[in-house]
């Protein structure tokens, strides 16, 4: 039987970026790193190792308020009061209905807008080693929560349940510093152009030139203001109907 050619994203913002420049395309099935949907309330020690200050979180928790199940939201709890602890999610997570009035006006478009233009299959994934059991039990609530959204669930590499103790971190881990934030302004519409055109063909460009180039590429697009930069067909013909495509 065919396989699914999934592709897979460093964060959201990258599908997010994706789909602007037309390497995604309609009923694909895409992966992204759950940790960029997730944000943690920073401690006391945290924030004034950062310089800021220790009343931003409280802040921004009056911005946001409560949600319908009483939970406090800083700027979201995405777990419904199950687990979660310290670790909240962004607005654009969730479903476009869930969001205040004044968050659907900060945030243009969700996950959710982009899953329904492109009819998407949704999953997520960790980088299992860098991860708390806090984290993970957070992630996977929220997944299991909205799974109209994401209906390809959670994967998880370790055993199936089960965290390492004395691991603390979300599960991005390094990725994010490669991966690309989500753009609050932007949203989906007919005629999808690139976002920040020079940052995303200064990517592909580097993808391209190293050794995963050619696997590293979804869609090639004739016009390089419309999307992706165009890739040389290689020299021997190959048959990739079947082959799973993956994006870093």
């Amino acid at each position: 039987c065919p396989l699914t050619p999934l592709l897979f994203f460093h964060s959201v913002g990258d599908l997010q970026r994706a789909c602007h420049a037309n390497e995604v395309k309609n009923g694909d099935t895409v992966y992204f790193n759950g940790g960029s949907l997730m944000w943690k309330r920073s401690s006391i020690m945290e924030a004034a190792e950062r310089g800021c200050c220790g009343a931003i979180d409280a802040d921004i928790n009056d911005a946001y308020g409560n949600d319908r199940d009483g939970v406090s939201r800083s700027p979201r709890a995405g777990t419904g009061g199950a687990g979660g602890g310290n670790y909240s999610f962004q607005p654009y997570a969730y479903p476009r209905a869930a969001l205040s009035d004044w968050e659907r006006v900060m945030c243009k478009a969700t996950i959710e807008d982009y899953r329904k233009h492109f009819n998407l299959k949704i999953g997520v994934y960790v980088q299992e080693f860098s991860i708390s059991a806090e984290a993970l039990d957070a992630l996977s609530v929220f997944v299991n929560k909205h799974g109209d959204i994401y209906d390809q669930g959670l994967a998880f590499g370790g055993v199936n349940g089960t965290a390492v103790k004395n691991i603390h971190g979300d599960g991005y881990w390094n990725q994010r510093y490669m991966g690309r934030s989500w753009d609050f302004v932007a949203r989906p519409s007919k005629e999808m152009t690139p976002l920040k055109p020079e940052d995303h063909h200064l990517v592909q460009k580097a993808i391209q030139a190293g050794a995963w180039g050619q696997v590293g590429t979804i869609y090639e697009v004739m016009d390089e203001k419309a999307g992706a930069l165009t890739v040389p067909p290689p020299r021997e013909p190959c048959n990739l109907v079947n082959t799973e495509r993956i994006f870093f």
